[in-house]
């Protein structure tokens, strides 16, 4: 069961600053001097504190893996007891069973018997650093023994119990917490979630009533209550926590979160469908909202004709633009243009709803081919009070659609000199010059957002990409990508890139490495896997190549690239072996 019972922290983003001088000589001198010998240092508590610091905004901005070393330092050369919590914490990083750490973390925790933190830290590295369940239990329990509110420690031992294939004592430790912090929405989840488990849903369907009362706003939990309420036959609590669920406007977005997390629960859309028709009637608080995720339902089961006829049935209900707006999609997707313009044009101006039902009319003007009312209302929204600097790259991106690049540069120059600090409107420029094929302007354009924005990491990969295509300035175009890597490590697109490069340099192995790692992080862009297979035919490695190109095949949506990928396909059809 897929509901959430924890929330992580939020993310907080700020800029790297430089080492001081200080630590730059201490980080030098540890790399050239044993390990045992400690090197000279100004000032060892100012140079720790500066390491730690630096390690914080590190892991801040970037990621823990880079900050370890700074904190690894700290605590060696002033072991408090912060420093001593992050460097535990930094060993996680690494991903390498480290008995120097545990040993450390060890002599820590008895240095410092009363530090929740650092015996938390402690046991997490018995825990995850060497698997020694038993240990890390027992320093778990040492810490609510001293402090039975300790969330953390609640959650460990669960989960040490879990693994251990041991759910009695897992549900001992849940109820614990339970009793310890009644107020806890992670212990009652945990509860819940323990109790479905074991199939006792009476006691899971209370403990997420409480969990539900102290949070009902969130929709997950409230839909899984509901399906526990509703398999109770308790259909009067059912009704009203689902009339909850739908009771505010809800965006497109949440929407699909909630039928995606009923659909979790039913498993079939229709006996999904099914329900939700039935949870309430006209006039019950949330009818409209539930009659339109219904339609979305519908959508989804391919059923235009009946959501079609939802819709009809709301609009004359209740004065919405929404409902309008929808209804204008359903008869586009039914095929009826007048009917859909028509509604598209009632959406008013003055509602959230207006720019959706713009950009709408502007793609089925295209879909007719009725290019002067395309552009016409583009050019249009431009004027619209209520739009920003994104409506220069919008309507931009129609006149180019229509490779009239000249219009939709001349709109991107001025969306920029209206917003000169968005290197976005820049950006667009580069990449449309390349589109006309002129390289030259495009890769001038792109410097200039680097030279505004020296860490645009999609602008160095657009250079290095662009020039590894054509086979051009190879090592500059590694250099582009690897820095755009360094900005946004394993970023998939760019590994692409990088891959393409060497295989543009016939270092076909190297490709395959990093193209390889690319798919992994990319999985549902098919050109990364054509890449792939390319590399592998470099090879000689046929049969490998046939697989990533069948791998391909229905990530591709247009037509002349699932022509192309079926013409390589083909082309590897006379192998022993190979369909």
């Amino acid at each position: 069961m897929g509901f959430l019972w924890l929330w992580g922290p939020l993310l907080t983003s700020c800029q790297t600053p430089s080492p001081s001088s200080t630590l730059d000589r201490y980080l030098q001198s540890r790399e050239t001097q044993p390990k045992e010998t400690p090197p000279p240092v100004d000032n060892p508590e100012i140079v720790a504190a500066t390491a730690f610091l630096q390690g914080v905004y590190i892991e801040m901005s970037e990621d823990l893996r880079q900050a370890a070393p700074y904190y690894q330092v700290a605590a060696a050369i002033h072991p408090t007891e912060y420093n001593a919590i992050k460097q535990i914490r930094g060993a996680f990083s690494q991903a390498k069973v480290d008995p120097g750490i545990l040993q450390q973390a060890e002599r820590w925790a008895l240095l410092y018997p009363h530090s929740i933190p650092l015996h938390l830290a402690y046991g997490d590295a018995l825990l995850f650093l060497n698997a020694r369940h038993g240990e890390a239990a027992q320093v778990y329990e040492k810490v609510l023994s001293q402090d039975p509110h300790v969330e953390e420690a609640y959650t460990r031992l669960i989960s040490i119990w879990e693994t251990e294939g041991k759910p009695a004592q897992a549900m001992a430790v849940a109820k614990r917490w339970a009793q310890k912090r009644p107020a806890s929405i992670g212990a009652w989840l945990c509860v819940a979630r323990l109790s479905f488990q074991e199939g006792k849903k009476k006691e899971a369907r209370e403990a997420l009533g409480k969990v539900y009362k102290m949070a009902p706003e969130e929709p997950e939990l409230a839909i899984f209550y509901a399906y526990l309420l509703e398999d109770a036959q308790k259909k009067t609590e059912w009704k009203q926590v689902v009339s909850r669920l739908y009771e505010n406007e809800l965006t497109v977005e949440e929407l699909i979160v909630r039928m995606q997390y009923f659909l979790r629960l039913y498993k079939d859309v229709n006996v999904m469908e099914a329900h939700l028709a039935q949870a309430l009637s006209p006039g019950d608080v949330g009818y409209m909202e539930l009659q339109i995720q219904r339609v979305m339902i519908l959508w989804e089961k391919g059923n235009p004709a009946e959501a079609l006829e939802v819709l009809q049935r709301l609009v004359p209900q209740y004065e919405s633009d929404r409902l309008t707006l929808l209804l204008g999609l359903a008869y586009e997707k039914f095929g009826q243009m007048e009917a859909a313009e028509q509604k598209y044009l009632l959406v008013g101006a003055q509602t959230r709803y207006y720019l959706s039902a713009q950009q709408q009319l502007i793609q089925l003007y295209r879909k007719i081919h009725a290019g002067e009312k395309s552009r016409a209302t583009a050019l249009a929204l431009l004027t619209y009070p209520y739009a920003g600097w994104e409506m220069y790259s919008y309507v931009a991106s129609v006149f180019a659609e229509e490779k009239d690049y000249d219009r939709a540069l001349g709109l991107l120059r001025t969306g920029h000199g209206k917003y000169p600090t968005k290197t976005q409107l820049i950006f667009l420029q580069g990449v449309y010059e390349e589109e006309r094929g002129n390289l030259s302007a495009s890769l001038s354009k792109m410097e200039e957002v680097l030279q505004l924005d020296p860490q645009d990491s999609t602008a160095l990969n657009f250079i290095g990409y662009a020039l590894g295509e054509r086979g051009l300035e190879l090592d500059r175009a590694e250099k582009y990508v690897r820095l755009a890597l360094e900005i946004r490590p394993g970023d998939g697109y760019y590994l692409d890139s990088l891959g393409w490069i060497y295989y543009k340099r016939h270092d076909f192995t190297t490709a395959v490495k990093y193209l390889t790692e690319a798919t992994a992080a990319a999985p549902q862009e098919g050109v990364i896997y054509e890449h792939l297979g390319d590399a592998y035919h470099g090879l000689g490695q046929r049969e490998a190549a046939h697989d990533v190109y069948k791998k391909a095949q229905p990530l591709f949506k247009e037509e002349k690239d699932q022509a192309r990928i079926l013409q390589k396909i083909q082309s590897m059809g006379s192998l022993p072996g190979v369909t």
